[in-house]
């Protein structure tokens, strides 16, 4: 008998590869940009004014992780250069 896993595992496990290697893409790309990842908590008052005070995020990706921690990026830098600007 063969000791190989059926062809659903095998891909099953190229998928989890291959996420793996995206992830290990964007952390190498982050560490050289000098960028650091936080987790951050967003309560149903931030999603709210992100929709629809700022509209930096689609009401549709309001449960998408990363779309908020796009969308709260965003506004801490237009923050940042705002500040910068002004000195």
């Amino acid at each position: 008998m063969h000791d190989r896993a059926p062809p659903s595992r095998r891909r099953q496990r190229n998928d989890q590869r291959e996420r793996r290697r995206l992830a290990q893409r964007r952390y190498r790309q982050n560490v050289a940009d000098h960028a650091v990842i936080a987790p951050v908590k967003a309560g149903p008052v931030m999603l709210d004014y992100l929709v629809r005070v700022v509209r930096w995020l689609d009401d549709a990706d309001a449960k998408d992780a990363r779309k908020i921690g796009e969308a709260i990026t965003r506004g801490l830098m237009e923050a940042a250069e705002a500040d910068a600007a002004k000195r």
